[in-house]
This record gives structure tokens, C-alpha cells and sequence, in this order.
């Protein structure tokens, strides 16, 4: 069973992976901006929108994976379809409550705030990633010969709605055992690297030994032939005399 909607279903939840990760970074950084401003009247709408949009972002990353992992398996198509439209709704939400707040904000303050077209850009482009995810789970619903109609969409999507939980859970889950295994990896890296420091360290000794024992050979040397100069040196001034 070929899924249609494969490919352009797992360009977009990569896309909604990086997407996600960038706004929440972006979100929060917003926050300690907002937080500058706290002391000025009107910057409660402005943290309200952002804090929905981190939320957008942390469902955008969730649905960027569940998309990714699901994009050849047309009967998970419907979870699909739910986590990008959680993304629609989050982003849209979002964007309305902090434009409000930031128009508020500046009237409160006598400011002037420009909403140039960069700003309908990057909401079009942010609705259009999960939008066309969207369109890739139905490719992969039709191709299973699932019910494409809306009334069919919206009853299994109803169903899926209840079972979010569980991916929620089993992506945690997930994060947790990575989380795991990484901790593993660098506990056996530092490992090695302190016995690699110990090996350095057990060179460097044997080495400085080594060192030390020719300077004092040299020395040594040195002294033996310093008396063997000043005894010549002695010699000829008793013979002169």
C-alpha cells in the first residue's frame, strides 16, 4: 500500500520540527524582552500571546515528529491531521492575542507600532507548513481507502482526539530513554577520557623522570668536568711557579 501523501508529509514535519524549536527559542527570548518592559502599562496582553505562541511551538515540534515518524503509515494519517490543526489553532491564537496586546501597549504608552507585510508573510508561511501537512495525511488517508469525506475526517478525528495523551506520553517516553542513552554515551566518553588523561599524565611523569635523570647526568658531567678544568688550570699555575 503506497502512501500518497508520504514525501510532502515528511518535508513538513521536519519543517514543523525546526519551525517549532526556532519559535520556542524565539518565544522566550520575547519573554525576557516583554519582562525589560514590565514596569510600562499594557505588557500583560503582549505576555499572554507570547506564552500561547511557546505553546504553539512546543505542539508544532510534537506535530512536526508524529508527522515525520507517521508519513509512510496511512492508518496513523488522522493523528496527523489532529496535531496540525492543534498547531492552526495554537498559531492563530497566538498571533491575535499578541498583535492586540502590542496594540494595546503602544496606546497605553503613546508608541507607534508598524505591522509591516514581513509580519503577514511569516504567519502565512507559519499556517501554510501545517496546512500542507494536512493535505499530505489526507493523500495518506485516501490511499488506505479511509473515508476522505468531512463528515468521515471529523468523526475519526474525534476519536484520535481522545488518544493524545498517549502520544504525548509515548513521545516523552521516548525523549526520556534518548535522554538516557545519551547520558550513557557521555558517561562512557568521560571515562575514557579521564583513563586517556590518566595514560597522559602516567607519560608525562615517566618522561619528566626521564628528564630529570639526563639533567642530572649532565650536571653531573658538567661538575666532573669543571673539576677536570680547574685542576688543569691548578697545575699550570704550580707549575709557572
Amino acid at each position: 500500500m503506497e502512501a500518497r501523501g508520504r514525501v510532502l508529509l515528511k518535508i513538513m514535519g521536519i519543517i514543523m520540527i525546526v519551525g517549532g524549536a526556532l519559535s520556542i527559542i524565539m518565544s522566550i527570548i520575547l519573554i525576557a524582552a516583554v519582562a525589560v518592559l514590565s514596569g510600562y502599562p499594557g505588557t500583560g496582553g503582549l505576555i499572554v500571546g507570547i506564552i500561547i505562541t511557546i505553546l504553539a511551538g512546543i505542539a508544532e515540534l510534537i506535530a512536526g515528529i508524529i508527522c515525520t515518524k507517521n508519513s509512510g503509515k496511512p492508518e496513523n494519517a488522522t493523528k496527523c491531521m489532529v496535531w496540525a490543526i492543534i498547531v492552526i489553532v495554537l498559531q492563530l491564537v497566538g498571533f491575535i492575542i499578541t498583535l492586540i496586546g502590542a496594540g494595546t501597549f503602544a496606546r497605553m504608552n503613546g508608541a507607534s507600532i508598524s505591522s509591516g507585510g514581513s509580519t503577514v508573510v511569516s504567519i502565512i508561511f507559519g499556517l501554510a507548513v501545517p496546512v500542507l501537512a494536512i493535505v499530505g495525511a489526507v493523500l495518506n488517508k485516501k490511499s488506505a481507502g479511509g473515508d476522505v469525506s468531512f463528515a468521515g475526517i471529523a468523526s475519526d478525528m474525534a476519536a484520535e482526539v481522545k488518544n493524545m495523551d498517549d502520544d504525548v506520553v509515548g513521545l516523552a517516553k521516548e525523549a526520556k530513554d534518548t535522554a538516557v542513552d545519551v547520558a550513557g554515551d557521555v558517561k562512557e566518553f568521560a571515562d575514557k577520557a579521564v583513563d586517556k588523561a590518566g595514560d597522559v599524565v602516567d607519560d608525562v611523569k615517566d618522561k619528566a623522570a626521564d628528564v630529570a635523570g639526563d639533567v642530572k647526568e649532565f650536571a653531573e658531567n658538567a661538575k666532573d668536568k669543571a673539576a677536570d678544568v680547574v685542576d688543569d688550570v691548578k697545575d699550570k699555575f704550580d707549575g709557572q711557579n
